[in-house]
């Protein structure tokens, strides 16, 4: 009879057979009824339960409450049901965590002790200064309470305040409340501002514009007159002016005034004033009319708004599916004579099938000998029909060029008389008729 096995809570784990043993159900071997050389399998429980599966690799098929000596880390496990925990001892006298009772409204507190000194506190309950006991005994020794935590407990951990062994927590934490030391965010540069930030709350920063110092070298600094090693000519930028410099992050830099110079070099030459003009071709003046009206140089250089005529002629060109050209040079109007672009694969003649593109133009041709559909004639073999034709035996035939029914030939009028061929093809000299249907 097979062994129903069950889990300590009653309910069912597995069928057992006779004659067998189970090793893959869980970390043991399960023993069924007169399963043979069983002693070893037993023996073997028996010695994994005693090392608690004593191994660097957990034990196959872990059942909830199984324990596993983990050698790899010299550590007792516990599996949950989904995994391995670590056991580790809560206080060993010197090390570990203890759990004690304070207050007169009976808290919980956990301790986190190390080599006899008191780290830290884990509460949930918040407890004032004035509510903590001045020591606590675990295993026989005091820890001093309220000396360790002059400001009380708030939930969560609290760590000792020893001015002895100055502890700290170590690594990086993902909030606190504030910075242990306010620090200063100060900004230089183009702009300038300072506030003091603890990140215990928002601030706000004001800021300005640094002042522009400008030395008599035209040699520009930002905020720092220092720069200069003859501050004597170093002056702000401040006040109103006809032309400005400005940085490429689009702060003004300089000023001035415009000068006789800078109209000169944006204009290309120098403006009329009574004693530079002339009659003949001379740079950088102005050139005037002589007594006949006429301009000495004889050649004006820029662009005309407008011109009675090009002095190049330029021919205007027609290409692509029309061909033709003009000499143009704007003094008249002129006519473009177009042909058409001939296309090289067209041979000129007579076609009763056209091939047309997309713009209109024939640009292929070629003629039909084939008889039009519906033509029947004799042909002369019976066993081969040609595609595109069928035998003239009253037949439907459906082709894409559309349904047709060919003639039924089966009977002939012969000389007002009536003649049964006796099958569904008339013959005539071994040939039969067919009709043409695609």
């Amino acid at each position: 009879m097979a062994y129903n096995i069950t889990r300590s809570d009653g309910s069912f784990l597995v069928t057992v057979p006779d004659n067998t043993i189970d090793t893959t159900t869980t970390s043991l071997g399960l023993i069924g009824k007169n399963a043979v050389n069983f002693g070893l399998v037993m023996d073997q429980n028996f010695v994994n339960l005693l090392q608690n599966f004593a191994n660097g690799i957990a034990p196959n098929k872990p059942l909830q409450g199984q324990l596993w000596y983990d050698t790899s880390v010299g550590m007792l496990k516990l599996y949950d049901g989904a995994a391995w925990k670590l056991i580790v001892p809560p206080f060993d006298g010197v090390s570990g965590t203890a759990t004690v009772n304070i207050t007169a409204a009976n808290i919980d507190v956990v301790l986190t002790i190390a080599q006899n000194k008191l780290i830290s506190v884990t509460t949930y309950t918040a407890v004032p200064p004035s509510s903590l006991p001045d020591y606590v005994v675990v295993n026989d020794v005091r820890y001093y309470f309220s000396r360790l935590f002059p400001q009380g407990l708030r939930p969560g951990i609290n760590l000792a305040d020893d001015s002895i062994t100055t502890l700290q927590f170590v690594g990086t934490a993902t909030s606190a409340d504030k910075l242990s030391t306010p620090r200063n965010i100060n900004i230089t540069g183009a702009m300038t501002g300072n506030v003091m930030f603890d990140g215990s709350s928002n601030v706000n920063l004001s800021v300005s514009f640094s002042n522009v110092y400008v030395d008599g070298q035209g040699n520009v600094s930002i905020g720092n007159a220092n720069a200069f090693s003859n501050t004597a000519n170093v002056t702000t930028i401040a006040g109103t002016y006809t032309k400005v410099f400005v940085s490429d992050a689009g702060q003004i830099i300089g000023g001035g005034n415009i000068l006789n110079s800078d109209v000169v070099n944006a204009l290309g030459y120098v403006p009329y004033n009574g004693s530079n003009i002339n009659t003949a071709a001379q740079g950088n003046t102005i050139v005037a009319r002589d007594a006949n009206g006429n301009f000495a140089a004889n050649i004006m250089i820029g662009t005309a708004t407008h011109a009675n005529a090009l002095s190049k002629p330029v021919m205007i060109g027609i290409t692509g599916d029309v061909n033709g050209a003009a000499s143009f040079d704007g003094s008249t109007n002129v006519t473009i004579q177009s042909n058409l672009a001939i296309i090289d694969s067209l041979v000129p003649g007579t076609y009763n099938t056209v091939s047309v593109d997309n713009k209109g133009r024939v640009v292929g041709g070629s003629t039909i000998d084939s008889p039009p559909l519906g033509s029947m004639v004799l042909y002369n073999q019976q066993t081969y029909i040609p595609p595109g034709w069928a035998l003239c035996n009253g037949q439907v035939v459906s082709t894409s060029a559309g349904v047709f029914t060919t003639p039924n030939l089966s009977n002939v009028v012969i000389g007002g008389t009536v003649v049964n061929t006796g099958n569904a093809n008339v013959t005539v000299g071994g040939a039969v008729y067919i009709m043409r249907v695609s």
